[in-house]
């Protein structure tokens, strides 16, 4: 299948909301069709979600993870953090700690001598670049959000708790990673 279009610069609401089968959508089909139509009408959140995203921001769009986020010192739900919150509607708070951790995964992947070529080398149109294709044989429209996209490399950043190559390959067969390839 080949796409029949791409779309650089969509926004990922937009993206999110087109009615294409995605990896995600995917993987909970192939836990239940329940489980698909729930996730469709409900879709999860948690802080690790949360800190995927951010850390995805901070590493392919840090100018919008600067504007978008903001580091608050203070403990979440204390009278700081609400007024903080209440000052700054639009923007998505994260702790002292989550904010370096942010900060500090886009400056590792920046120094890392093979990832970080995606990011010195791609122009920031070749980021976040929305495909959406049609299979005929099974009248399947499905869509994938790449990260980084070059002439014939597709990069997908992922955050682990452990890198070491066993243990990263696990993570691949928990979270379907290898159903986005």
């Amino acid at each position: 299948m080949a796409p029949t279009e791409i779309q650089v610069g969509m926004p990922a609401h937009l993206y999110h909301q087109a009615d294409f089968l995605s990896s995600t959508m995917l993987r909970n089909l192939l836990s239940s069709v329940q489980l698909a139509e729930y996730r469709k009408a409900a879709p999860m959140e948690s802080k690790a979600l949360t800190m995927g995203e951010a850390i995805h921001t901070a590493i392919l769009e840090p100018g919008r993870f600067q504007r978008d986020y903001a580091m608050v010192d203070a403990r979440k739900g204390s009278k700081a953090w609400t007024g903080f919150q209440q000052a700054n509607p639009k923007k998505v708070l994260l702790n002292k700690t989550d904010y370096f951790t942010c900060v500090m995964s886009r400056e590792s992947v920046t120094q890392h001598p093979t990832a970080g070529r995606f990011l010195r080398d791609s122009s920031s149109d070749e980021r976040e670049v929305s495909v959406f294709g049609h299979d005929n044989a099974t009248n399947v429209s499905t869509k994938c959000r790449c990260d980084i996209l070059t002439g014939d490399e597709i990069v997908d950043i992922k955050t682990t708790t452990d890198a070491d190559p066993e243990n990263f390959a696990r993570s691949i067969s928990k979270y379907g990673y290898h159903i986005q390839a």
